[in-house]
């Protein structure tokens, strides 16, 4: 990697897998990869490990690169000296992705400088070149390679994967974006805390039967779990409140839920006569909103009511989420 004191300097690392297979190998948990049989941990750690050529589709035989085509002819040029509009280019290319491989040290990784020399907040051009154009071309390749975990923790858990990426920015990143999805899930519960109906709603869209909930605590319990869901799953709190078509949804999951209306791979079905409703979700959703269906409609609201207003066994309860 080249030394670069640019302000817009981003540099990743790319660390070797403590996967599956060699936790079983050397009983290593710890970041230093030492375990229990330090002999093997050490003869793992200075054996040679690469991110190598892989395939893009097998059904196009294409070398994987990570890149999109126009981003192959304005970087390759500077790495393998055919421009881009020479006919032996694209086998060149080819070639040079044949033959790639980045070795990744024990311990230390190999880190990228991937910023991007006027802004990283724009895409690659012409006009805004990598400032460290091989490292770039090199951690685009192994973004996508298949060996090639996007974080720790995945490659901890997938024993197909022998490396891992540690991005220290894009982590803020995502935790600051999680912060603004808490705070606006916070403000959203304030608003509606005090809204039993629009709780039960919410409630049902997130996956919960409000048969779930009874006696003179039921409303209470809503509202425990409710708040629950925000404070630990706010993007889902969010999608639920946030989609289009909110009480139609709602009604529609209802249904599914009391037995009313079956669900039958996309399509939609009366459960009192097997009458087709509809054959996809958007369609339904259509279907209940349809001034004229307001009879079918009026009915299968009444019976979804009915049905769920009633206490349900507790094992036959389990047996319908």
């Amino acid at each position: 990697m080249t030394n670069n004191n640019s302000k817009n300097s981003r540099q990743v690392t790319i660390f070797r897998a403590n996967n599956f297979v060699q936790i079983s190998q050397t009983g290593a948990t710890g970041a230093d990869h030492k375990g229990n049989n330090e002999a093997v941990a050490d003869w793992m750690d200075l054996a040679s490990k690469s991110i190598g050529p892989y395939m893009k589709s097998h059904a196009t035989l294409m070398m994987g690169s990570g890149m999109e085509n126009h981003e192959i002819d304005i970087l390759l040029p500077y790495i393998v000296n055919v421009e881009p509009g020479d006919k032996d280019f694209r086998k060149t290319v080819f070639n040079f992705y044949n033959e790639l491989t980045t070795k990744i040290p024990p311990t230390t990784g190999k880190t990228f400088e991937i910023g991007l020399s006027v802004d990283n907040d724009k895409p690659m051009s012409k006009t805004n070149l990598p400032i460290d154009i091989e490292d770039y071309v090199r951690y685009r390749h192994a973004l996508s390679h298949p060996w090639v975990a996007k974080t720790k923790q995945e490659s901890t858990t997938n024993q197909l994967k022998y490396f891992y990426i540690s991005d220290p920015e894009a982590n803020l990143q995502s935790d600051t974006a999680m912060v603004v999805l808490q705070d606006e899930a916070d403000a959203i519960w304030l608003s509606i805390r005090d809204q039993p109906q629009k709780i039960n709603m919410l409630l049902t869209l997130l996956g919960k039967d409000e048969r779930e909930y009874s006696g003179r605590s039921a409303e209470a319990m809503k509202v425990k779990d409710l708040h629950f869901i925000v404070k630990n799953h706010a993007p889902s709190f969010l999608k639920a409140y946030k989609e289009d078509k909110f009480e139609t949804r709602y009604w529609l999951k209802a249904m599914i839920k009391a037995g009313v209306v079956t669900e039958i791979g996309d399509s939609y079905v009366n459960t009192s006569n097997n009458k087709l409703l509809a054959r996809t979700e958007p369609a339904m959703l259509l279907f209940l909103e349809d001034d004229r269906q307001a009879d079918v409609v009026t009915y299968l609201k009444a019976a979804t009511q009915d049905i769920l207003r009633k206490p349900k066994d507790k094992k036959k309860l389990a047996n319908t989420k």
